[in-house]
C-alpha cells in the first residue's frame, strides 16, 4: 500500500525528530509498503518577526543569568552584530540535518493547509505521528483535510505538556474519522477517552519500533580516542547541577562531549555533531545525562549507564513521557532528584530489553495489523 506519514520534519538540530520519522519509514517499508513523509506548513514553520527574535534573546539572557560575565560578552557581540548588519545573527552550523532528510527519507514538496485542502497527495493510508503533533489547534495534524473514505491512523501521537487543545467537541470531530488511534504517553489516552474515543492505546515511540542494530548501520565509526561522559540537553528549562556533573566526570577521569540543541544555552563548551555522529557518541559513552525523551531511548537501546534531569515550569508536564517510558522498565530512579550517584548503578539491561521488545512488539503488530 502507499502510505502518507505526517510529522514534524524541519528541525536542524533536534535529533529525536527526524530519528523517529526515519524509524516509522523504516520499519513501514519493511512491511513492504511505499512510504512518503508529506511536508506542510505549520503554527511551528514561520519567519520569526523582529520582535519574537528580540524575546527569544531575552529567553537566552535568562537562561544564562547563572553566568553573569559569559553573558556580558555573548550580549556585547550580539549587540555589535545587530548594529553593523541590521539582524539577529543567524545559525551558521550545518549539522547534516537537511542531507539526512534527502538520503533517508522520502519526502513530497512542502504544502500549505489549503493545500492539502484542495490537492492532496495521493495515498491509501495516512499515519500520523509521532511527537508532540497534538499540541497544536489547527487540523493538519488531526488529518481534518483527509477524505473521509482514506484509512487514518495515529501512531504515538502525543500531546506533550499542553494545557490548552482544541475545544472538546472539535477535538471529538477530528478523532472520530480515525480508524486507529494510539498515542505516546497515558495521560494520552486519557484525553482521547474523555472526547469519545475509548479505544485509544498507548504505544512506544516509533524509535522503539527499530534495534540498537537497525541504528549502528547509520552511526558514524569514527569514535573520540579518550573514555567520556556524554551530555544532551535541549533548550527546554531544567535545574541542572552542573558543578555535580564535572565533579564526577573528574572523579571517573572522563572527558565531557556535550551537544545542547533546541536553543540549550550555558558557558561550556558544545561539539556540533550530524545525527550519525551523535548516534555513536550515544552508543559508546560511558555514561550519559540528558533531559530530553529521545535522548533516553537511545540511551536505553545502547545499554548505557545513565541519568535523565526532569524539566521544570510550564513545561512540567512533558516528563509524563519520561515515566512513561521508565517506570515500566523499573528505572524511573534515573530520573534525577538530588544526587548524580544513581547513574552508577548496575542496569540488568538483558531484562530491560526484554521488556523494550515486548512493547516494541506490540507497537510492530499494530502497525501490521491496521496497515493490511
Amino acid at each position: 500500500m502507499k502510505l502518507g506519514i505526517l510529522t514534524f520534519w524541519k528541525t536542524e538540530d533536534n535529533y529525536g525528530q527526524l530519528l523517529q520519522c526515519y524509524a516509522l519509514q523504516t520499519y513501514l517499508q519493511s512491511l513492504g509498503h511505499e512510504t512518503f513523509l508529506v511536508r506542510t506548513t505549520n503554527g511551528r514553520d514561520y519567519s520569526p518577526t523582529f520582535k519574537q527574535q528580540l524575546m527569544k534573546k531575552a529567553r537566552i539572557v535568562y537562561r544564562l543569568s547563572p553566568y553573569p560575565f559569559y553573558l556580558v560578552k555573548r550580549v556585547i557581540s550580539s549587540a555589535f552584530y545587530v548594529f553593523t548588519h541590521g539582524s539577529f545573527r543567524k545559525r551558521t552550523v550545518d549539522l547534516g540535518f537537511e542531507q539526512f532528510r534527502q538520503e533517508y527519507l522520502n519526502c513530497t514538496k512542502v504544502y500549505t493547509f489549503e493545500e492539502l485542502q484542495n490537492d492532496p497527495p495521493v495515498a491509501d493510508i495516512f499515519v500520523v505521528g509521532s511527537d508532540q503533533i497534538w499540541n497544536t489547534h489547527d487540523g493538519i495534524y488531526y488529518l481534518s483535510w483527509v477524505h473521509d473514505k482514506i484509512r487514518k491512523i495515529a501512531y504515538a501521537a502525543s500531546f506533550g505538556g499542553c494545557d490548552t487543545l482544541p475545544d472538546g467537541k472539535t477535538m471529538s470531530e477530528w478523532l472520530k474519522r480515525f480508524d486507529y488511534v494510539s498515542v505516546r504517553e497515558q495521560s494520552g489516552v486519557e484525553i482521547c477517552v474523555n472526547v469519545g474515543r475509548k479505544d485509544a492505546v498507548c504505544v512506544v515511540d516509533p524509535t522503539m519500533l527499530l534495534t540498537a542494530t537497525d541504528y549502528l548501520k547509520i552511526a558514524s565509526k569514527e569514535l573520540p580516542k579518550d573514555k567520556y561522559l556524554f551530555i544532551y540537553f535541549l533548550g527546554t528549562r531544567t535545574i541542572i547541577n552542573w558543578k555535580e556533573i564535572h565533579t564526577f566526570a573528574k572523579e571517573k577521569g572522563l572527558k565531557i562531549i556535550y551537544v545542547a540543541s533546541q536553543g540549550q544555552e550555558d558557558k561550556f563548551k558544545h561539539t556540533q555533531a550530524s545525527i550519525h555522529e551523535w548516534l555513536s557518541l550515544i552508543a559508546n559513552a560511558e555514561y550519559v545525562i540528558t533531559n530530553s525523551f529521545h535522548g533516553t531511548v537511545f540511551t536505553l537501546l545502547f545499554g548505557r549507564k545513565f541519568l535523565t534531569y526532569p524539566v521544570t515550569g510550564v513545561v512540567i508536564k512533558m516528563n509524563d513521557r519520561i515515566t512513561t517510558l521508565l517506570n515500566p522498565l523499573g528505572l524511573g530512579n534515573h530520573i534525577y532528584s538530588d544526587s548524580i550517584r544513581v547513574i552508577e548503578e548496575c542496569i540488568d539491561y538483558a531484562e530491560v530489553h526484554r521488556i523494550m521488545q515486548k512493547y516494541g512488539a506490540k507497537g510492530r503488530e499494530l502497525l501490521k495489523e491496521w496497515t493490511r
